[in-house]
């Protein structure tokens, strides 16, 4: 029980299940928070770059560093719930190209205030030795 690697599990957990909380009323947990947050700044910064707001799979993936199947599920999670499309990538039919409709963007700007809101409150209490 002295194993900072057993105790920071613990705090992410207990981390984790009060962001579940917070997200519940918005059918949202918190990977699949993560995930739709991850898609929003990837879609502002390709828009920056290309005035394209779909995301490449992979890249989301990349920078959530879930497996590829535990974000495929959450994405098929997302799209049921009419946060996100889905589409095929023309250039790479093993790809897929997310973007966040406009149910998604307004769910997100709901749900992001909590969650840092949470994330203030629980981590400025954390203290891993």
């Amino acid at each position: 029980m002295d194993s900072p690697g057993f105790r920071f599990w613990q705090t992410f957990l207990n981390w984790q299940r009060r962001i579940d909380v917070v997200l519940a009323p918005y059918d949202l947990t918190q990977p699949s928070f993560s995930l739709l947050a991850i898609s929003a700044w990837l879609s502002d910064e390709s828009h920056k770059a290309t005035q394209q707001r779909a995301v490449r799979q992979k890249i989301i993936v990349e920078m959530s560093r879930l497996s590829k199947m535990q974000v495929s599920q959450l994405l098929q999670r997302l799209s049921n719930s009419g946060l996100v499309t889905v589409e095929p990538y023309e250039l790479d039919r093993r790809e897929r190209l997310i973007e966040l409709t406009e149910k998604g963007w307004s769910i997100l700007r709901k749900t992001i205030v909590l969650v840092e809101a949470t994330d203030r409150e629980f981590l400025s209490n954390v203290r891993i030795d």
